[in-house]
């Protein structure tokens, strides 16, 4: 079931079908906000987020997401449908189709969309849109790994792991994220990416938290330089959240984060609450770095 619908821009959500729903949308401002950081060539895409949440359980949120001169504009729909809906996926083409016949994207991006025509046109499209779909996508079957299938050479290139949105670790394991910086591949630029890197991951879980009453699982992104997906994957380890990103083939890189989360909790500190405390935690590094080495062979 769809339960809602929403067009974001660069750092406003300037259309939602469902209030109840605008936290969930919030998302999507936060790691427009990474990418940014991360990847100012804007070769990157958001392509799916997918999330447990205290009322709807596991949710997907899918999105189209289009850079125009500088600017991040996001459609997006939510529910409780297949992370594979193929469905899903042409529902939301139909919805930016729609909306773009009576405002051209540098129309949206000029801000037209604060004419009061606007929620009023936009809300008229939803509704038939929802109308159209429901019933197809009630009777949908699934090809689950007809999107990822053809992506191989799985690479773990960073692991963190935090507490109360603090990061305790932050470990990259290649270079290939640096590549978009423009700047100068020494030490110091890895370590200030690194860390605003994690500090940037940390934000984003913790406000999907606080503010959604959600636990991101998984975002995937595309590459559009490397023509591949890559995968920011978030699992709880009692006390503490581990993120990574890979690439390769999804299931592949599922099943080794499913891995590093079960070594990850033999270690002994991690069995036990964050106090605040750093110290503790530092021979974790090379217990990650351990880890990581022999899933990256």
């Amino acid at each position: 079931m769809i339960t809602g619908f929403s067009i974001i821009l660069n750092n406003e959500i300037i259309y939602c079908s469902n209030e109840r729903r605008y936290n969930c949308f919030e998302i999507v401002l936060y790691l427009k906000e990474l990418l940014t950081n991360i990847n100012p060539k804007n070769t990157w895409r958001v392509h799916k987020i997918s999330f447990d949440s205290i009322q709807f359980k596991r949710e997907n949120m899918i999105i189209k997401h289009i850079v125009l001169n500088g600017n991040h504009l996001f459609y997006c729909i939510i529910g409780d449908f297949s992370e594979f809906s193929v469905k899903c996926f042409e529902l939301l083409k139909e919805f930016q189709k729609k909306v773009e016949i009576y405002y051209k994207l540098t129309e949206i991006v000029s801000e037209s969309y604060k004419k009061v025509l606007f929620k009023t046109i936009t809300e008229n499209i939803v509704d038939h849109l929802l109308k159209e779909y429901n019933c197809p996508l009630d009777n949908e079957t699934f090809e689950i790994d007809a999107q990822y299938n053809s992506f191989k050479d799985n690479k773990i290139i960073y692991c963190g792991i935090s507490a109360d949105g603090l990061p305790i670790i932050s470990q990259l394991f290649n270079n290939s994220l640096l590549k978009n910086l423009n700047k100068k591949n020494d030490k110091e630029t890895r370590e200030i990416f690194i860390s605003n890197l994690s500090s940037k991951l940390a934000t984003i879980v913790i406000n999907a938290m606080i503010r959604a009453n959600s636990h991101i699982k998984v975002i995937h992104l595309k590459d559009l330089e490397e023509n591949c997906f890559k995968f920011i994957f978030f699992g709880e380890l009692n006390d503490y959240t581990v993120d990574i990103i890979g690439t390769g083939n999804y299931f592949q890189i599922q099943n080794i984060f499913k891995d590093i989360i079960t070594n990850l909790s033999k270690y002994e500190i991690l069995q036990n609450n964050f106090t605040g405390d750093l110290k503790p935690y530092k021979d974790l590094d090379n217990y990650v770095e351990e880890i990581i080495l022999i899933t990256n062979k």
